[in-house]
């Protein structure tokens, strides 16, 4: 159990440094083109494009050292984060629209709530284990 756990949190803090590195990457250029007038959604549907890329690789070859054929997690992966990023745009939707929250601060809101719900989704439906006998 101690292993898992410290299995666990391994992935955890390289997700975390990820995370942060690409966030802050992207959340720069959210704000470059919120300034360029490029409406909130479109800015958000292209950072999420790219951040998805960028993520996908990261995660899979540092994060989890995954070595599985990328065709076994990348179809898994996209549709996770296509579920994400309609709830992320959801959520962002809803806190300018109802709560005159700024796209900017909405959307910083949107990605720490929907952080530990990724992670998990990640590590057990993209990133997985394969199955030992024991």
């Amino acid at each position: 159990m101690n292993s898992r756990i410290a299995t666990l949190w391994g992935k955890g803090w390289r997700f975390i440094v990820t995370g942060i590195l690409s966030n802050v990457l992207f959340y720069c250029l959210f704000l470059v083109l919120l300034w360029l007038s490029v409406p909130y959604q479109i800015a958000l549907t292209v950072i999420y494009i790219l951040g998805m890329i960028f993520g996908y690789l990261v995660n899979k070859y540092w994060s989890w050292k995954d070595k599985s054929p990328v065709f076994r997690s990348a179809g898994v992966y996209i549709l996770i984060y296509g579920i994400v990023y309609v709830c992320h745009l959801g959520f962002v939707s809803y806190l300018v629209k109802f709560q005159a929250f700024s796209p900017a601060l909405a959307a910083l809101i949107s990605f720490v709530c929907l952080t530990i719900p990724l992670f998990m989704l990640l590590d057990k439906l993209v990133y997985r284990s394969p199955k030992t006998i024991t």
